[in-house]
């Protein structure tokens, strides 16, 4: 006599290639995000000054005026501070200043506004000296001067 037999239930569609190439994706993805974060990570390049160039607006400044100065400082694109200070020649107090810098800055202007009063006649002048960093390790100046008549 004929047995029926019962054929077994058929097995559910394998989802292993679906998971294979979706671990595939995940694993290039992370690989990608990997490379780029590590590129990222490259040492910044810290600021450092190569030159001063300071220039007085007028060379003649009358009765009770300014002498505006302005000290351009070249660097070599680094983030950082650069720490200079104006030395006047009136022997008034020097005082140290700083500047940050940002990544891509390759100058930097620093103004010194010398108001002048009272009659008389007289030659000033004024430099910027830039203290660090720069790249001879020294300190690194310029000046500029002005007439003063009243």
């Amino acid at each position: 006599s004929a047995v029926a037999r019962a054929r077994p239930a058929a097995a559910p569609p394998r989802r292993r290639r679906r998971t294979t190439a979706w671990a595939g994706t995940a694993l290039l993805a992370i690989l990608i995000a990997a490379v780029i974060l590590w590129l990222r990570q490259t040492p910044a390049v810290e600021a450092a000054v190569s030159g001063v160039d300071v220039k007085v607006a007028k060379k003649t400044v009358r009765c009770d005026g300014t002498a505006d100065f302005v000290g351009v400082v070249t660097t070599n694109g680094g983030a950082g501070t650069i720490r200079y200070l104006w030395i006047r020649s009136d022997d008034r107090k020097r005082q140290e200043q700083e500047q940050r810098v940002s990544s891509g800055d390759t100058s930097v202007h620093l103004p010194l506004h010398w108001k002048v009063t009272g009659p008389g006649s007289f030659k000033g002048s004024a430099t910027l000296r830039v203290l660090s960093p720069t790249t001879t390790g020294k300190s690194i100046q310029d000046t500029a001067s002005f007439t003063y008549k009243c």
